[in-house]
């Protein structure tokens, strides 16, 4: 009788255990919980990721740590989360990013998120979630990274970061290479989103030449405790 109980109990504890991790994995789902968490995950490392500005428990970010100017306007104040891999380089490829099943003029993001499971996996994926100032955020569109750019029409010296309007190319800063390296091989095995071949090798250089600090080693745990998976290019 006795070790039926402890086998009993031993199943049960299974049980719950389980139950924990699936409702782990299963908690963030949509874009709006994701901010949520992504806020929360960062709360001890309150720094935008291109410009290093320190901002508050409330998002409100401090200027002058960074000596950056923003644009007269009130929002420009606050964080945004910016997705590292656009958005619309893996929603473009789905139907409901040209409005398939949604009312008339619903379409990109907005039947994407009514429509699509998948898409709102990817969007709400805190691997590729980071707090940005909305200026750059803005000026970054849905660029791609680069080494080298010969003629920037944007430049933003206090953050060490270069933006090409013509041919859509950003030149980020160095500290921030290797983590944008890690994230877009992340997004791609996971989602099949398409790099390029010098896309790629440009990638796996930065990942190598640019190793994980100690805070992405961190986030990354936090964000595997949250959505209950890792990104595996970033190793201990």
């Amino acid at each position: 009788m006795k070790l039926n109980k402890q086998y009993y109990f031993i199943v049960l504890y299974f049980i719950g255990f389980m139950c924990l991790c699936q409702s782990s994995m299963a908690a963030i789902q949509n874009y709006t919980e994701a901010k949520y968490t992504a806020r929360r995950i960062w709360q001890e490392h309150r720094e935008t990721f291109y410009c290093g500005c320190k901002y508050n428990k409330h998002g409100i970010i401090d200027f002058s740590s960074c000596d950056f100017k923003p644009k007269n306007s009130r929002g420009a104040r606050y964080i945004t989360w910016e997705h590292v891999v656009p958005v619309s380089w893996y929603g473009k490829s789905l139907p409901c990013w040209r409005g398939e099943g949604c009312t008339k003029g619903k379409r990109g993001r907005q039947c994407c998120r009514q429509k699509d499971k998948k898409f709102r996996q990817m969007e709400a994926d805190l691997h590729n979630l980071v707090p940005a100032v909305e200026d750059l955020n803005k000026a970054r569109q849905n660029y791609r990274f680069t080494d080298e750019i010969v003629r920037p029409s944007q430049q933003f010296p206090e953050c060490g970061m270069l933006i090409d309007d013509e041919y859509k190319q950003v030149v980020p800063p160095l500290h921030r290479k290797g983590m944008i390296a890690r994230i877009h091989l992340y997004m791609s095995k996971k989602y099949d989103i398409p790099l390029s071949k010098d896309e790629r090798k440009q990638f796996l250089a930065w990942h190598k030449q640019y190793p994980p600090s100690d805070w992405e080693k961190k986030w990354d745990q936090k964000v595997a405790a949250e959505q209950g998976n890792r990104n595996e290019f970033i190793r201990y």
